[in-house]
């Protein structure tokens, strides 16, 4: 089991962050220079090995989900598993991407997730973890999802690995990071996984994680749509949980189910969000996002390779999506001409936002 010191999450420094809007589109509006966070997280040496989470290593990858295909797609709290004794998995600890904007915020951010998520025997209560973690300022209300369940056993242990880390939004002065993250929990002999979704709002200068905002599955619908029964099915889209509940709560317009259809017909897809988890407004506008409609998704890995890498089937996917009839496709490059859908942002070097009309 995980002994005490490897709860102890060392306090991450916390940058500026630069002048851009939300997953929204902001054609002709200029791209700040994202500094030289930039710089570093393309000169970085190579990642370290996985670390199992009872050494101290901070778990997730903003690049490589570390978990087999379909992993994504399982319910919020998924059934015990009998398997004797159990092993907890080793996760990846997450690592910016090459061309990952300010990466210290995600880091920020992957930081408090792997404080409220990562626990065992002897470990600190939560509010413990997240002093150690630098965050004792946070209200641990928000982020008692990942803690310790009130019927775990003494010798109950758990992991998080992070899935992916994207920016719903990046300011000035304030930013939204998404965290999609996996738990297994190690209690009596099981093993039992959950999924969780998190807006983490970072604010001030320097910027600090300031505030959670949980997502929270809605209720399942009494019928579905053909399209929302099929992307449920499929083996070329993994969705988180939360994702999952908003196609199944029937909150997903078939318009946008089936540009998702078409786009899983050419390449297998990873969604990091659709409704529940993205901010509910445009981050640097009054106006409510087409994620908070069931109009827009972003999708952060497509055939295997993450978007943050920039490979040549981003741009393929981007294509893709505007001849699918998408009005909004958001991504690493601005694929022109003008009156095309395309366009980029420091927001958008990690994932590709497809919005449609109703």
């Amino acid at each position: 089991m995980l002994d005490r010191r490897g709860f102890l999450v060392a306090s991450l420094a916390i940058a500026a962050g630069v002048a851009t809007g939300g997953c929204a589109r902001s054609r002709g509006s200029s791209a700040t220079d994202p500094g030289p966070d930039r710089a570093l997280a393309q000169g970085s040496s190579p990642s370290p090995r996985a670390t199992p989470a009872a050494s101290g290593g901070v778990p997730g990858s903003s690049d490589s989900s570390g978990l087999s295909a379909g992993a994504e797609q399982l319910p919020a709290d998924e059934p015990a598993t009998a398997l004797g004794e159990p092993t907890l998995p080793v996760v990846e600890p997450w690592r910016p991407g090459p061309y990952d904007v300010r990466p210290t915020l995600k880091a920020a951010a992957v930081a408090l997730v792997t404080a409220a998520g990562t626990w065992g025997p002897g470990s600190p209560q939560l509010v413990g973890r997240l002093r150690a973690a630098g965050f004792d300022g946070l209200d641990p209300a928000t982020v008692w999802a990942l803690d310790r369940p009130p019927r775990a056993g003494p010798r109950a242990a758990a992991v998080a690995q992070v899935v992916v880390a994207q920016y719903g939004g990046l300011l000035a002065r304030s930013a939204s990071v998404i965290v999609v993250v996996r738990q297994t929990i190690a209690d009596a002999g099981e093993l039992r996984t959950r999924d969780a979704t998190w807006d983490v709002r970072l604010a001030g200068d320097p910027m600090r994680v300031t505030a959670v905002l949980p997502a929270t599955p809605r209720p399942a619908a009494a019928g579905l749509s053909n399209a929302a029964r099929e992307v449920l099915a499929s083996d070329r889209l993994q969705l988180p949980a939360v994702a999952r509940a908003d196609v199944a709560a029937g909150f997903v317009g078939d318009p946008l189910l089936h540009v998702l259809l078409g786009l899983a017909a050419r390449w297998p897809l990873a969604v990091s969000v659709l409704g529940a988890g993205h901010p509910y407004r445009i981050f640097d506008k009054p106006a409510v996002s087409d994620h908070s409609r069931g109009r827009a998704v972003d999708i952060w890995r497509v055939d295997g390779a993450a978007v943050v890498e920039q490979g040549p089937k981003v741009d393929q996917l981007m294509r893709a999506a505007a001849a699918l009839g998408a009005y909004q496709v958001g991504g690493p490059r601005d694929l022109g001409p003008r009156s095309a859908p395309y366009y980029t942002d420091p927001v958008h070097q990690d994932h590709v936002h497809v919005g449609v009309r109703p």
